[in-house]
């Protein structure tokens, strides 16, 4: 029974991957305002963010994203968007460095 729990966990997280993959990708693409190297940018950071990171990445992305919609202004005060924010800057900042 355990042996089937931990291969019923596996594969649920190695399922789950693609789509934070994803969300990422389109988070980011949103997020760069018409940037033309969004695609290449978003990719590279993607491969640069801690795993213990991205829901605080996404969490981040989704509020800038928001605002600029036109909804309301992150909260900077946030302690998890202030992680986010900026473990997104440390990979751009790497990627921008290669």
């Amino acid at each position: 029974m355990k042996r089937f729990a931990l291969a019923l966990t596996a594969v649920f997280l190695l399922s789950a991957a693609p789509v934070f993959a994803d969300d990422y990708m389109q988070l980011c693409k949103d997020t760069e305002g018409g940037n033309p190297n969004a695609e290449k940018l978003c990719t590279c950071t993607s491969g640069k963010i801690k795993a213990d990171d991205r829901a605080a990445v996404l969490k981040a992305l989704k509020a800038m994203g928001d605002a600029m919609n036109g909804g309301k202004p992150a909260d900077s005060n946030d302690p998890e968007f202030a992680k986010g924010a900026a473990a997104q800057m440390e990979a751009e900042n790497q990627c921008e460095e290669n």
